[in-house]
C-alpha cells in the first residue's frame, strides 16, 4: 500500500449517478491509466490498496472493487488527462464512493451532491477543452438522475 496526502480528501459516499452512453459525451478510454481504491485508516491515514492492472476505463459493468479490497472510502485513477468515461459514473452506482482522477499535479473528483453529479477540483483546474467535456458529460448524468428517479405512485 502506498500512503497518499490525505488533503486529496474523501468525498462523502455517492448515492447514484448515471452517465448516458451518448457518443459524443464519452471520451475514449486513456492510454495511461492506474487504479486503486481509497483505504482511510483509523487514524486518518489514506492508503491506496489493490492490485496493479485494476482500470475503471477497462472494467465491464457492475464494476467490482479491486481484488482484495473489502472496505474503501473511494476510487483514484491516475490518468493521462481528466475525463469522465463511458463506465466512470458505474463508480458511484454500483460501488458508492466518488471517483478521484489524477493528472499532472491536478485532482478531480466525481461525486453526487443534493443537486446531483458534479465534478469537482480540490487541486488545478480543468483545461478549456476539459471544461467543456465535463461539462456535456455532467448534463447527461443529471438527465439520467432524473430518468432513474421511480415514478410517483398515485
Amino acid at each position: 500500500m502506498n500512503r497518499i496526502d490525505p488533503r486529496a480528501g474523501v468525498a462523502a459516499l455517492a448515492c447514484a449517478a448515471m452517465v448516458l452512453s451518448s457518443a459524443s459525451a464519452q471520451a475514449p478510454a486513456p492510454e495511461l491509466e492506474a487504479c486503486a481504491a481509497l483505504v482511510v485508516a483509523a487514524d486518518g491515514g489514506v492508503t491506496l490498496a489493490g492490485e496493479p492492472g485494476y482500470r475503471v476505463s477497462a472494467a465491464i459493468p457492475p464494476l467490482a472493487p479491486p481484488p482484495g479490497v473489502a472496505a474503501f472510502s473511494g476510487i483514484i485513477c491516475d490518468r493521462d488527462r481528466i475525463f469522465i468515461g463511458p463506465v466512470d459514473h458505474r463508480v458511484l452506482t454500483d460501488l458508492h464512493v466518488p471517483l478521484y482522477i489524477r493528472n499532472n499535479g491536478r485532482l478531480a473528483i466525481l461525486e453526487v451532491t443534493a443537486e446531483g453529479a458534479q465534478v469537482r477540483f480540490s487541486e488545478g483546474a480543468p483545461t478549456a477543452e476539459e471544461r467543456e467535456a465535463l461539462a456535456i458529460a455532467l448534463d447527461l448524468a443529471n438527465e439520467a438522475l432524473l430518468a432513474m428517479q421511480p415514478a410517483p405512485t398515485p
